[in-house]
């Protein structure tokens, strides 16, 4: 692949530069706080999920939904973003009675979905 074609791909979606560069400062982020013992060492990897969670939350919502010439499905990357900050909340909190919470969301998620599906076909 020639660097004529990568920059191209980078011009035609710059939404990966910028989230791959979230994920790096996530990366960061959480590495400064355990140098600075804000967070134990064994404790960054609840935090690492619900950021990488927020992360794809950020890129379905603000940015795909914002940019009509970058628009595209975007449920399943949701879900899952809702997913893992759920999960990582619940463990970096030590919230084991929140577990239910998680299916009520993601039906909840699936619901608003269907809703907005019947909406655009009517």
């Amino acid at each position: 692949m020639s660097d004529k074609h990568s920059v191209t791909g980078w011009r035609k979606d710059p939404f990966t530069a910028i989230f791959l560069g979230l994920a790096m400062t996530l990366v960061g982020i959480l590495w400064f706080m355990i140098n600075r013992g804000y967070i134990e060492d064994q404790e960054w990897w609840p935090f690492a999920i619900s950021g990488a969670g927020c992360i794809l939350i950020a890129e379905c919502f603000l940015a795909r939904m914002a940019s009509p010439d970058h628009r595209r499905p975007m449920f399943g990357r949701l879900l899952v973003g809702i997913i893992l900050v759920c999960v990582g909340v619940s463990i970096a909190f030590d919230i084991r009675e929140w577990w239910p919470v998680i299916p009520i969301i993601v039906g909840s998620v699936f619901t608003l979905f269907g809703i907005q599906e019947m909406r655009r076909s009517s």
